[in-house]
């Protein structure tokens, strides 16, 4: 019996890649399940998010029947970005229709959803490796932390000089301090001033300047070791954070606040000293999906010079930001690559 395309797609858009949709990052990457945990859905052509301050030009005690000028202007109020598509692929070649063609509905269903599942670890990775790289999104691409969490740039078009506010605190280890933060000795000396507890302790504090509960630590691979070592010299996993464990990550506990390693930002780095530490308020961070498409395959297309058919897999958004001045990261760290290759 030839295979029916439609009835493929159908079972792609209806079984597949809706389970996909739930367990995309679940394995390897914190930050990103927790963002694909809460996303919201937009429709239109941009995607408005209202900014989360806590700032105004008029606030003031009066006396009994004292007069009060509120400001007549307002700062920004929201931020507007412009959603791009991301596109994945499933294929299946004329040999591969030629061996479904007599096989039973099980193992038609079988390979299709090896397929998606394949283009949903290719897609996961794609995206996590754009999220931690150190370029800035190009036109037709999603934000990612570089655009985003900065000390300058114009993101959602509002520019840093017309709102003072629009920028995240950045620490750079490379200047000012008299510890080397390059050097293991100095990142595990209590008497150091970049000693990876009171750095740690320098970016939570920083990420207080803006209210939000939901946090996290996220930190190469490298690091997070020295700080297990640190924080539980015995290895006896008392440390660990209970919420992310229930998510199934392994993860520290620093303040209450899940410490998370992840590699792609070490692979995102320019060599062994530029580690970077990410204090990330979750609360004010964002997938926006257009709900046409959230992972959505469309019709089988076979092309004129090949013997496929292929689907394309549409997801149709950004990652926004409503609040730059309550993420941070501190820069300049020693980050053997090496170290997780």
């Amino acid at each position: 019996m030839a295979l029916n395309y439609d009835y493929i797609t159908g079972m792609m858009n209806n079984k597949y890649l809706p389970k996909a949709e739930d367990n995309i990052f679940r394995e390897d990457h914190y930050v990103q399940a927790k963002l694909m945990g809460k996303a919201k859905t937009f429709s239109g052509r941009q995607i408005v998010v209202p900014i989360e301050y806590k700032a105004s030009a008029n606030v003031g005690f009066i006396a009994e029947g004292g007069s009060f000028t509120p400001a007549t202007t307002d700062e920004f109020t929201a931020a507007q970005y412009s959603p791009s598509m991301l596109t994945s692929h499933v294929t299946i070649t004329a040999e591969d229709e030629l061996r479904m063609n007599d096989s039973s509905a099980r193992i038609v269903e079988n390979i299709i959803k090896a397929k998606v599942k394949n283009a949903v670890k290719s897609t996961d990775e794609y995206i996590s490796d754009h999220l931690w790289s150190r370029t800035g999104a190009t036109t037709n691409q999603w934000n990612n932390f570089t655009d985003l969490i900065a000390a300058s740039g114009t993101v959602g078009g509002i520019a840093p000089a017309d709102f003072a506010g629009w920028v995240s605190p950045v620490l750079d280890l490379s200047s000012g301090y008299v510890g080397d933060a390059t050097k293991e000795a100095d990142l595990v000396d209590p008497s150091s001033d970049v000693y990876l507890k009171k750095i740690l302790a320098s970016i939570v504090a920083k990420m207080k300047w803006r209210v939000g509960s939901d946090k996290v630590l996220v930190l190469p691979q490298y690091l997070w070791d020295l700080l297990e070592g640190i924080l539980d010299p015995q290895k006896t996993g008392s440390k660990m954070n209970l919420s992310a464990g229930k998510m199934g990550f392994t993860a520290l506990d620093f303040r209450g606040i899940p410490v998370v390693a992840d590699d792609d930002m070490v692979d995102a780095q320019s060599g062994d000293s530029d580690g970077r530490i990410y204090g990330l308020n979750l609360d004010h961070l964002y997938f926006f999906f257009n709900k046409g498409a959230k992972m959505t395959a469309g019709k089988f297309i076979e092309p004129r010079d090949r013997n496929v058919k292929t689907s394309k897999i549409n997801t149709y958004g950004n990652l926004v930001i409503s609040n730059r001045a309550s993420q941070v990261y501190a820069t300049g760290f020693k980050s053997p690559q090496s170290y997780i290759q």
